[in-house]
């Protein structure tokens, strides 16, 4: 009886310890995983139905059927409730990315680094001294996304 305590005491923390890392992963990396959850999940379960009532092998045609002629339905409704693709609505946002290589900073740039680079890439091509108000606009947005 002890050592099915200590098993089981054992399991609970490793469960905990997983979940604690789990969710204090970063955000692409959660999603993509938390995906790949709700694939097996799905797959479980359809696999469960299948072996309480083997009729229920004889939906899944009709289901993929169903979910290909409402694609275009369910990818309406995906993007409208979806943050990430309002997010994406907004043309004035830049990605990390984008702003990290027109200012031409490595991925681990300090905020010093930023802001020099910013001030040195201004000097030049400030359209008061002949430089363009897009590219000014561009390294403005820049230094905006870098720094918050």
């Amino acid at each position: 009886m002890l050592a099915y305590l200590i098993a089981g005491t054992l399991f609970l923390f490793l469960v905990f310890y997983f979940l604690n890392k789990f969710f204090h992963l970063p955000h692409k990396i959660f999603k993509k995983y938390t995906k790949i959850f709700f694939i097996i999940i799905i797959f479980s379960l359809i696999l469960f139905l299948i072996r309480i009532n083997p009729n229920f092998l004889s939906i899944l045609p009709g289901l993929v059927i169903f979910f290909i002629r409402w694609k275009p339905v369910i990818d309406f409704v995906r993007k409208y409730f979806s943050s990430s693709y309002r997010k994406k609505k907004n043309n004035n946002m830049m990605s990390r990315k984008e702003a990290l290589k027109i200012l031409g900073l490595p991925d681990d740039a300090t905020k010093k680094e930023i802001l020099d680079s910013y001030h040195s890439l201004i000097k030049k091509n400030h359209p008061d001294l002949g430089g363009s108000d897009w590219i000014t606009s561009q390294i403005n947005k820049a230094k905006e996304t870098l720094l918050g």
